[in-house]
């Protein structure tokens, strides 16, 4: 999170989390955490990691 929060301009990951929760509603690994649940199901949500 920290290699992409500099890369896209951000001093820190957690200034890059706060505006990612306030535009999206969720944190950021929440978000994965949704995602790995929707593309895997629940049984596979170990395998995906983004």
């Amino acid at each position: 999170m920290e290699q992409i929060a500099n890369e896209v301009g951000y001093n820190c990951a957690s200034q890059l989390a706060r505006v990612f929760r306030k535009y999206e509603g969720v944190s950021p690994s929440a978000f994965r955490n949704d995602l790995q649940i929707f593309i895997w199901g629940k049984e596979h949500t170990d395998f995906l990691i983004l």
